[in-house]
This record gives structure tokens, sequence and C-alpha cells, in this order.
């Protein structure tokens, strides 16, 4: 077994300590990327994410460290000389077709490609399962290939081990940081290989036999259909698997990212179990292993809002319309996975065309995300259409009490007056609603709606909170003559509602400066009458004979008069 030169220059971090354990990651994802390719056809986008992940791990370490030697052996596996996995090995995973081919070590040096990790990974999944009489194996399909920064070593089953360079890409750095040298007078080790193997009963590989027929793409495009029609349920269960064995964030992220990209796939496809199965799977870690697994939480955390968001689900929105209630369900118990942000998607589904129980459905899963924050859902009020607004009423309603009220007030602002009439009905008839939030709606451009606010205010009777609010509007508001209807309904309502504290701003209203002209004086003057008369009581009966006398009297005498109780009424005031 070769081991790492013991002359070899230091890494670039302090400790063989630090290499050998973020070596431990790296090979780690190298694991998890080569399960995930195992799932896929060549070329399918989830075996070009996996080998990119896998790239960004190694390119990490590579510019932390310089290179990255991995040696397997029948049972375990090392890396920078330590030992990073214990076996035995599962028949198809990564260190088994590695020991099972012949290559008894790796070496991924600085400078490599992206172009290279998914060419590797090419050649492993090309050779991952060996036919009976195969053409080749993994040891032969990376000496093809001729990567520039990956050596490799390969067993001699006739001898001893056989060394494969990387060519030009290694340069000088390659020879003082790694076990492999290459003596000056030797022949390069690729040249050395290819004769070995030319002078093998094995005759050489011929290029053109390489070339497909038309009959041989016929095939093989039948077999990428049937990968394409393949149950995706296991290659999932193998992904949870997966993610279930990850002990550190880096490599828990790697599969979570490419369970998320599936789940969107699913979606598309309408494979809904499965997507369900995924945030299921998902939302079962973040709370199971809380503990053990800390740093999953904000993992999956981030998973849910990105499946939750708009662009995610969208697909549904273009299926909903052909689903029967048994598929409409199993979207349901999707959705009740998700993070509340999800109801942004579900509230744009139509309702009211499809079975009263599909609308029913929707309705209950709607209200159960917004049951766990209705932050998304007052968001989405503030922005609804009326349709969508009118169909978000049921949902409304069935939340707590204080949330209801919240966004009920949300809706009486809407652009739309139907819309606003509505939220205002349910306002007066909630058990929460007080006088002072109802009595806010009463500047609502909408008649109808000024006009459910003032019966309601004339409707508990002599309410001290409502009198005082009522001559509080009346005495600030600076009505215009379109408002002369309104201001005599809001007089009308105090007098309903009122009691003798009003008596003396009524009577002010009444007589006081009579004599000065003006339609608005003379309105007010009317709406004063009015609320007297609804009051009943022997002082407003007083003031109401008081006016009726005044209205006989000449001009000269009423402003002798109203001189003379002007000067009383000071004098008392003085006095108290």
């Amino acid at each position: 077994m070769s081991l790492l030169n013991k002359n070899a220059p230091t890494t670039k971090k302090s400790t063989p300590g630090d290499a050998s354990g973020d070596a431990r990651k790296v090979f780690a994802a190298l694991l998890v990327a080569a399960r995930n390719i195992s799932l896929y056809p060549p070329g399918h986008v989830m075996a070009a994410k996996s080998a990119a992940k896998a790239y960004q791990s190694l390119s990490s370490y590579l510019e932390s460290y310089g290179y990255l030697r991995i040696e397997i052996e029948k049972d375990r596996v090392l890396a920078q000389g330590e030992e990073i996995l214990e076996g035995p090995f599962e028949e198809g995973s990564l260190p088994f077709i590695l020991f099972r081919d012949g290559i008894r070590w790796l070496e991924f040096i600085e400078g490599l490609e992206s172009e290279e990790v998914t060419e590797f990974f090419r050649v492993f999944h090309q050779f991952s399962v060996l036919a009976d009489e195969p053409e080749g194996d993994f040891a032969t399909g990376i000496w093809e290939v001729r990567f520039p920064h990956i050596q490799y070593e390969v067993a001699d089953l006739y001898g001893g081990a056989k060394g494969e360079g990387a060519g030009s890409g290694g340069g000088d750095k390659k020879n003082k940081i790694s076990s492999f040298k290459q003596g000056a007078t030797t022949v390069p080790l690729r040249e050395e290989n290819i004769d070995e193997r030319q002078s093998t009963s094995e005759a050489p590989i011929d290029l053109a036999e390489t070339i497909l027929t038309l009959q041989e793409r016929k095939q093989l495009q039948e077999m990428i259909r049937r990968e394409e029609q393949t149950d995706y349920s296991a290659g999932v269960d193998v992904l949870m698997d997966s993610m279930l064995l990850c002990r550190d964030k880096e490599s828990f992220a790697a599969v979570v990212d490419i369970l998320l990209e599936e789940f969107k796939n699913s979606l598309s496809r309408g494979e809904f179990d499965i997507a369900f199965k995924i945030a299921w799977g998902l939302r079962k870690v973040s709370t199971k292993y809380q503990s053990k697994m800390q740093w999953a939480e904000p993992v999956c955390s981030d998973f849910f809002a990105a499946a939750s968001a708009p662009e995610s689900l969208s697909p549904v929105l273009h299926q909903w319309s052909r689903l029967d209630d048994d598929q409409t369900l199993s979207i349901v118990r999707l959705f009740g996975c998700l993070a509340p942000s999800a109801l942004l998607t579900l509230a744009l589904l139509p309702q009211g065309e499809h079975s009263p129980e599909k609308n029913r459905i929707l309705a209950d899963a709607i209200t159960s995300l917004a049951a766990k924050d209705s932050r998304p859902l007052e968001a989405l009020l503030g922005e609804a259409g009326q349709e969508l607004a009118d169909s978000l009423f049921p949902v409304v309603m069935e939340l707590d009490a204080e949330t209801s009220l919240r966004l009920l007030r949300r809706l009486a602002r809407h652009s739309s007056a139907s819309v606003r009439r509505r939220a205002v009905g349910e306002i007066l008839r909630h058990p929460l609603a007080s006088p002072d939030v109802i009595f806010k709606l009463i500047d609502d451009p909408d008649v109808t709606i000024r006009h459910l606010v003032l019966r309601y205010s004339g409707s508990f009777g002599r309410v001290a909170s409502i009198e005082e609010l009522l001559l509080s509007y009346l005495r600030n508001t600076k009505f215009t003559e379109n408002d002369e209807r309104h201001m005599i309904e809001c007089f009308r309502a105090l007098g309903r509602c009122g009691s003798s504290r009003s008596i003396p701003w009524l009577r002010e209203t009444l007589l006081g400066r009579r004599w000065l002209p003006g339609k608005k004086r003379a309105a007010r003057r009317k709406g004063a009458q009015i609320a007297l008369e609804e009051l009943e009581i022997p002082q407003a009966r007083s003031v109401l004979e008081e006016a009726e006398t005044l209205s006989y009297l000449p001009f000269g005498r009423f402003f002798r008069w109203f001189r003379k109780n002007k000067l009383t009424s000071r004098k008392v005031d003085g006095n108290d």
C-alpha cells in the first residue's frame, strides 16, 4: 500500500489533523455524488448537479492543501494516511468499485477542473455494473480519458502495482507533494501502461468499434426512455438514507440540495406522492434529530423556504384543473408539510368551478397553513383582487378570533367596495370588535358602509363610549356640501345613543349665531334639531321649545336676547 511521502512539505493549514478531517468530508461528498449519479441516466440534470457539488468540495480542499490522496483497501479507505472509512463496502458503492477494478489509490491535485470531475463520475456510472463479459472496467475507463489532474495506481494481478501519471498537468508541484516519483530516465508511465496493456493477450481497442451504428443508437434511446420511466420513489429512498448517514453539515446540505431538485421535478412529473415523501422526510428529520444533528435544522429550513416558493410550486397551478379528488388530497398532504408561504400558491388555485369536496379540501389546506403563520395570508390580502379576496373570506373566518379580526380590518381597506362591505359586515358581528374599531370605518367613501356603521352606533341605546365618539367626530370633522346627508345621519345616531351630556353642544349648535348665513350652518342646525328630537329627554325638549320661541322674534329682539344670554353664560362660567 502506498503511503504519503514523509519528506513532502507540510500542507497549507496548520495541522495534519485538519487535512485528514477535511478529507473525510470531501470523501463523504464523493460518496454522496457517486450514489446520486448512479440513480440517473447520463446527462440528467440531477447527475450534473451532483458532480458539480463534488467538484466544489474537492476544489475547496485542494485550494487549502494542494492535493488529496485516497487509498483503497478491501475493508477500509485512507486519506492523507489516516483511515476515513471502514468497510465492508456495499456493492455498487464508490470504494467497492474502485477496489474491484484494481484502483489502489487516487490522487486529486490542485488545478482540477469541473469537467474532469464530471467525466470521472461518467466513467464511474458507465462501469458501476459490469456485464458477464465486460469490455472494460473503471480502470480502463479512466486510463482512456487521461485526466490532467487525477493520478491513480492500478494493482497488477500478476505482479506489483502500476502507477498512472497525470501527464503535463501535474507539473513540478506534483513531484514535490506526492509519493509518486517519475525518474528522469524512465519511460513515462502513461506510455508504460499502454505498452503493458498491448503486451497482453487482449487485443487493443479499435476506436472505429466505438462508433454507434443506427441500430445501437435506437437501442440506447430505448434504454434512456426506460430509465426516464423508472420508479423515482426508490431513488428518493436512497437519497433519504444517504441524508441520515451524513455526519456533517456540508454533506447533509449536498444531499438536501439534490432532494430539492427532485422535489421540483416530481411536481413537474405530477408525482405528488414522491414530492410528499421528500417534504415529509425532511420535516421528520428537522424535528426528530434536532438534538443529534443541530446543524440539520437550518439546512431543512432553507429547503422548505425554497420548496414553498411560488416558482417551485408553479407546476401545481398548471395541473390543478385536471386532478381528481384523490390527487387533490395528495397535494393537500404535501402542502401541509411545507412552510406557510406555500399558501401564496394554494390561494391562486381556481375555486368554484370544481367539485364542492375539492374546494373544501383546498380551503382547509389554506386555513391550516395560515393558522401556523398568518403573515403570508395578510400580505396576500393586501394585493388580492376582488375575486381572490372574496374566495379567502371563509379562510379568514376559520382562524382564531384575534387573527380573523386583524385580517378583516385589512380587507376593510380593500379597493373594491363589495369586498369592504362584506368585511365590515363580518366586523360588526365579530365578538372582539370594539366600538372604537368599528367607528374608524365611518369615513369610508361607500355610502352603504357609512350607513352600516351609523346604524350599529345607534343600535345599543344610550352608550357613553359611542356618544363620545360621535360627539368628537361631529365637532372635528369639516363636512362638505356633498356630505350633508351623512352629517345629518351622524346627528341622528347621536340622538339615539346620546344623553344629557350632549345637550350643551347641541344647544350651542342649534341656537348659537343664528343670524349668520350659510348652508353649512343651516345644515348643522338641522342636524342638531334632529338629534335633540331623538334624545327624548326633558332637557332636549326645553332647548327645542326655546328654539321654537326664538324663531318668531324679530331680528333686533333676537340679537339683544343673544347678547344678554351670552353675557350671562360668561358670568356663570367666571363664577365657576
